[in-house]
C-alpha cells in the first residue's frame, strides 16, 4: 500500500482523488497546510510549483490538484486565476461577461506528484468540456446562501454544463452526480493514469 498526501483545504478535491484511485493499493491522506498561490500562465506551471513547495515542506510523497476555468470566447479568461475571479466577480459577474458570446468553456486540471528521488514533479492533465448555463441571478443568489457540498470542488459547478448533460453538474442529485462521474471515469480518467503510474514506479 502506497500512502500519499494531498495538500488541500478543499473537501471536494480530497473526495474526488480518493474516489479516483479507489481499487488501487493507494491510501490518500489529507494535509491542510497552506501553500502560497503561485502566479503563472498555465495550470501545469502552478501545480508543479505548488507540489514542489509542498514536498520541500513535508518531505513526504505529496499531490497537488490544481485547476483552471477557460472560456475561449474571452481569450481563455479566467484560466488559472479562476479562484481569484470567483472571489472578485463571482458567478454573476462571469455570467454577465459571457452574455452574447459563445458559451463553450472547459475545466483544465493538473494533478502533480512529487516524492524523494524525483528531479521534477510528474504531472497528469485533464480537460472537461462543456458550456456555461443559462441561469438567473436569482438562482445564483439562492445557491450562494448554502455551503458548497463536499462532493463539489468549486462554485463554478453551478454554472458549468458538461457535454452530454442538460444541467450544471452542481445541480445534480448526489446519485446522478455519482453516475455521471463514474461514466466519465469509464471513458477516461487522469486519476487512473496517475494510479497506474504510481503503483508501477
Amino acid at each position: 500500500m502506497k500512502t500519499i498526501f494531498l495538500v488541500t483545504g478543499n473537501s471536494g478535491k480530497f473526495n474526488s482523488l480518493r474516489h479516483g484511485v479507489a481499487g488501487y493499493p493507494i491510501k490518500v491522506l489529507r494535509n491542510r497546510g497552506e501553500i502560497a498561490e503561485i502566479q503563472a500562465d498555465t495550470v501545469k506551471e502552478v501545480a508543479m510549483a505548488k507540489v514542489t513547495a509542498a514536498y520541500e515542506k513535508l518531505k513526504r510523497p505529496v499531490v497537488v490538484n490544481d485547476g483552471g476555468f477557460v472560456i475561449p470566447s474571452l481569450n481563455g479568461f479566467p484560466g488559472p486565476y479562476a479562484k481569484y475571479i470567483l472571489k472578485t466577480l463571482g458567478l454573476i459577474g462571469i455570467l454577465r461577461l459571457v452574455q452574447g458570446t459563445n458559451r463553450f468553456c472547459y475545466f483544465e486540471t493538473a494533478l502533480a506528484f512529487m516524492d524523494r528521488g524525483m528531479r521534477e514533479p510528474q504531472v497528469f492533465m485533464d480537460i472537461l468540456q462543456g458550456k456555461i448555463a443559462e441561469i438567473s441571478n436569482a438562482e445564483i443568489l439562492e445557491l450562494a446562501k448554502k455551503p458548497l457540498p463536499q462532493h463539489l470542488w468549486s462554485d463554478l459547478a453551478y454554472i458549468f454544463v458538461p457535454l452530454g448533460q442538460s444541467r450544471p453538474f452542481g445541480l445534480l442529485s448526489i446519485e446522478d452526480f455519482e453516475n455521471w462521474r463514474q461514466e466519465l471515469r469509464r471513458r477516461h480518467s487522469y486519476y487512473r493514469d496517475f494510479a497506474e503510474w504510481l503503483v508501477h514506479r
